[in-house]
């Protein structure tokens, strides 16, 4: 979901998706959009657009006052549709960065949708693409990170990541460093910091032998990157050190049998949980603490 000035913007996907627009005052339908099979991943608003990349390998365009479609492009697609969970493309100057399932990464002028550039990995992309200053950052399924100018699309530098990159990166400052799942097969899923030079600073394990599965990691704050596991539990890391500071179960009573943790949102004081299952749950970070004292974690659960 993306929140705009007035609207709420929410992809589906499925056998038909769409795009919806609801005003944020009443809640009332604005427009809708096909969008194929539907999207997704999360949406990029820039300078009074909205940018979506579907499943059907298609980006969009769309004015989010009306859901007119400014431009659109086609790109060939392969590869199941579970791979396009982490492609989330990025805005770098004045082109759209988008990193395909056929191993391409490609600029799009942001005005008309016309390719600026595009440079083949060698191997699918397989997360989200990160702008950081002059450059862009993806990864890629023989889990490597690339590292290209926003200029040309020159390689830069290449790192081995030790695993599947998967998800969305998280910027963790202005200089380039980010955090980023791996993942060594299915369900082995761990969390690492990358500094701008590529080099990795530290890992973050997920509890009791769960896998770190959410496609969406989440920095709350100056301080911590929510993160949540195959079995229902959040993971607070600590953003410098990548210690686990804090954990605690969504629903514990609940059988989660790998379904886990999706992604996280943040607004009023209120913390958001979607699910693999599509419950949503809701907690008030101002109510009462569980796990280790607020003076520690600065986090508080209810």
């Amino acid at each position: 979901m993306l929140l705009t000035e007035d609207r709420a913007i929410v992809p589906t996907d499925g056998q038909t998706g769409f795009l919806y627009a609801f005003d944020l005052a009443s809640g009332e339908p604005v427009w809708k959009v096909s969008a194929g099979s539907g999207i997704a991943v999360d949406l990029v608003e820039h300078d009074g657009r909205v940018y979506a990349f579907t499943l059907q390998s298609e980006v969009l365009a769309i004015d989010p006052a009306d859901g007119a479609i400014i431009w659109r492009r086609a790109f060939h697609r392969e590869g199941a549709i579970h791979r396009f969970m982490g492609l989330v493309p990025a805005v770098a100057g004045s082109t759209l960065v988008v990193g395909c399932l056929d191993g391409f990464v490609r600029a799009l002028d942001l005005s008309r949708g016309d390719t600026v550039w595009e440079r083949d990995l060698g191997a699918g992309v397989s997360s989200s693409v990160l702008s950081a200053g002059d450059f862009v950052v993806t990864g890629t399924v023989d889990s490597v990170f690339s590292m290209l100018s926003i200029a040309g699309g020159d390689t830069i530098r290449t790192a081995h990541a030790g695993g599947e990159p998967r998800g969305n990166l998280v910027a963790l400052g202005e200089d380039g460093s980010f955090a980023s799942f791996l993942a060594r097969n299915a369900w082995e899923g761990r969390m690492t910091r990358w500094s701008p030079d590529l080099e990795r600073e530290w890992v973050a394990l997920p509890p009791n032998g769960s896998a770190w599965i959410s496609q969406r990691p989440y920095r709350l704050g100056e301080r911590w990157i929510l993160a949540g596991t195959s079995s229902g539990v959040i993971g607070v890391i600590d953003i410098d050190s990548g210690e686990l500071v804090q954990e605690f179960a969504v629903e514990p009573e609940y059988d989660w049998d790998g379904d886990g943790l999706r992604s996280f949102g943040f607004s009023d004081g209120k913390l958001f949980v979607g699910s693999v299952s599509g419950m949503l749950y809701c907690y008030d970070l101002a109510a009462h603490e569980k796990g280790r004292p607020r003076e520690e974690t600065g986090l508080q659960t209810d």
